[in-house]
């Protein structure tokens, strides 16, 4: 940094303002490159996220939670579940394709009561999901 001498203002040089409005203007374009010309579209997807919770208010760890598709729809047939295992804070997430879809999210652990919830995926959401499960009468 230069030396100034008090009460004088440091001015930028117009040549430092011309180029800096130059790099402002290449980095707003959002415009194609030849690059981007053979590039597949990228799929999208939803998240359906959300945490286990013991009756207690804790987490519970290890709770397996599944994801089942619901509906007469060819894609509804198609879909596959998916299931996943709660992490040590109790939560879990997962990925489907953003398209219009109901689905049932059920979380179960030894000892719990299971717990079922309806989920609907319309486009690329974040649904959050929480569930606290009871103690299973002995």
């Amino acid at each position: 940094m230069r030396k100034t001498r008090p009460g004088s203002r440091l001015v930028p040089s117009p040549g430092l303002a011309a180029a800096a409005a130059a790099l402002a203007l290449l980095g707003s374009g959002t415009g194609a490159t030849g690059a981007d010309k053979g590039k597949k579209e990228q799929p999208r997807y939803a998240l359906i996220a959300g945490t286990v919770f013991r009756e207690t208010g804790l987490a519970l760890p290890g709770a397996e939670v599944t994801l089942a598709a619901v509906g007469d729809s060819n894609e509804a047939r198609k879909f596959k579940k998916i299931q996943v295992v709660t992490s040590q804070r109790g939560e879990f997430v997962m990925r489907v394709a953003a398209a219009p879809m109901s689905y049932t999210v059920r979380a179960k652990a030894a000892g719990y009561q299971a717990q079922d919830k309806p989920v609907t995926v319309t486009a690329e959401d974040r649904i959050d999901v929480f569930f606290l499960l009871e103690r299973a009468s002995k």
